[in-house]
């Protein structure tokens, strides 16, 4: 089974072409993309040059996956728009899944592979703008669990919440990645450093396109796929027109001159 996936949620954007067999996923190739040009100059690109390197035509792919985010709303659109319009056009399934939880997989499985024996609370978060981060942690063995929390929240009240952890538990280790992590520097120097990891994990600060295929393929083999029109983008919060319309600083409608 061939599936094409890829994310574009944040500056970094990362694509990825890998074949299921079973339960057993081989990565055919995987691309990140220039950090300093918008996604709608270079995702479409992207996909040509993958599936160039793979010798596949994209009427062979049987699936394809997106991150459905939370992450940037232009970054979302682009990707979203363009995985449904693949998935609708050629009649596959489409495989949505949480950019934030791939992000936060992807630190995991890299840690977990070099610390086997460690169980530290590891925390994803990348920049939300407006003074806040979108934010999940788990520890290595909350995995298979509960879906994990995902929410928009400042900094202050995500370092509340992992001081909380920290007292709660008096050995536990904590680990920082994402952007968000290396914005609002006053909050985070609030944390003990004597128990901060520091690891310099490759990318550590980006969905990775391996661990994106990991996350597809265990989505698409809990649940299969959907069809392109049920994925939907993950806000955690309300754009600024919505906003802006609960306000009533928008008309509800079309205007009439």
């Amino acid at each position: 089974m061939r599936i094409l996936a890829w994310d574009t949620s944040s500056k970094t954007g990362a694509v990825v072409a890998f074949e299921l067999d079973g339960t057993r996923l081989e990565i055919k190739s995987e691309w990140t993309l220039n950090v300093e040009a918008v996604h709608s100059e270079q995702l479409l690109w992207a996909i040509d040059q993958i599936l160039k390197s793979v010798r596949w035509s994209i009427n062979e792919i049987d699936a394809f996956g997106v991150g459905t985010g939370p992450g940037s709303f232009t970054g979302l659109r682009i990707g979203l728009t363009t995985a449904r319009t693949m998935a609708d056009r050629l009649e596959k399934p489409l495989v949505g899944v949480s950019s934030l939880a791939g992000l936060l997989w992807g630190a995991t499985r890299i840690f977990s592979a070099t610390h086997p024996s460690a169980n530290p609370l590891i925390i994803a978060a990348t920049d939300a703008a407006k003074g806040e981060v979108f934010a999940s942690m788990a520890r290595p063995s909350d995995w298979g669990a509960e879906p994990l929390e995902e929410a928009a929240v400042s900094p202050e009240v995500l370092v509340s919440k992992i001081e909380k952890a920290l007292l709660d538990d008096s050995d536990l280790q904590y680990l920082t990645v994402g952007s968000g992590t290396l914005i609002y520097p006053e909050e985070w120097e609030r944390l003990p450093q004597d128990r901060r990891i520091q690891a310099d994990l490759p990318m550590m600060h980006a969905v990775q396109g391996r661990y994106l295929a990991e996350r597809v393929t265990q989505k698409y083999l809990s649940e299969g796929g959907e069809s392109a029109l049920e994925v939907k983008p993950r806000y955690l919060r309300a754009s600024a027109a919505e906003l802006k319309l609960e306000k009533g600083l928008l008309p509800p409608g079309p205007t009439r001159g």
